[in-house]
């Protein structure tokens, strides 16, 4: 089974005890009227987006691969150039594994790089063989280690996240759906971040105000689904090392 945008945006809406054709997601004028080319169903299906790439990030391993094109002397690639295999049209956020044609290249931290070859920065190579490492230059990019004066293009393993882009749903938001948790949780976990997000939007409104205890079911939510990940995938290094949320 899956969740359609259009199942779960109703699921926000009853949450806040609204109706459908509510404005209470809309940008309003403040002159009493919802500003031109803002409505509340768009902006509770981009939180509702929102909500889907928070999971991912935080407490939802779902796995993810694609290739990554290196021009000639690149040494850094940004993993928002990786184009997906899986998940189709989605994004791969977190990096765990690189393969250059058929070799598994070693993985290391960038400091280890560095006290083993302190001139890593400008070492290159021109034959692709060659190249051995690949490390984190930050969280959201590789780099290979020696880097190489000719074109390649490796293979990414890692984890990511379905398709969270709002283009083309317009109207067709009873066609886009997700399915990578059950029904039930996914129906009450984004729909619980969505309406904490409208309630947050509108503090200003007292009657919305008091709804705001929506935040802790989504966190509550979470939190249980880190739980039950891998312990390896929790391990420091890891990609969901930190908690959705942290202990007070």
């Amino acid at each position: 089974m899956a969740q359609t945008i259009q199942t779960i945006r109703k699921e926000v809406y009853k949450l806040l005890n609204e109706a459908t054709n509510s404005t209470v997601g809309a940008l309003s004028t403040g002159l009493g009227t919802i500003a031109a080319g803002d409505d509340s169903d768009s902006n509770i299906n981009r939180f509702i987006m929102e909500g889907v790439a928070d999971l991912c990030r935080s407490c939802v391993a779902i796995p993810a691969n694609g290739t990554l094109a290196f021009g000639p002397s690149i040494r850094t690639k940004q993993l928002s150039d990786v184009s997906i295999t899986l998940p189709a049209a989605g994004q791969l956020w977190f990096p765990s594994d690189v393969y250059l044609s058929a070799t598994r290249l070693t993985h290391a931290s960038e400091s280890s790089i560095r006290s083993h070859d302190l001139g890593y920065a400008a070492n290159i190579t021109a034959t692709t063989t060659n190249v051995t490492h690949w490390y984190r230059h930050d969280n959201y990019a590789i780099s290979l280690y020696p880097f190489c004066s000719s074109a390649l293009t490796v293979t990414v393993y890692g984890y990511g996240m379905p398709d969270t882009t709002l283009s083309g749903i317009a109207g067709t938001d009873n066609l886009k759906s997700f399915s990578f948790l059950p029904d039930d949780i996914l129906r009450q976990s984004l729909a619980a971040y969505a309406a904490n997000k409208v309630v947050m939007k509108n503090v200003d409104d007292p009657t919305l105000a008091e709804r705001s205890f929506w935040n802790n079911m989504y966190n509550g939510i979470r939190m249980q689904l880190y739980i039950q990940l891998d312990a390896g995938l929790k391990s420091p290094g890891g990609p969901f090392a930190i908690p959705p949320v942290q202990p007070k």
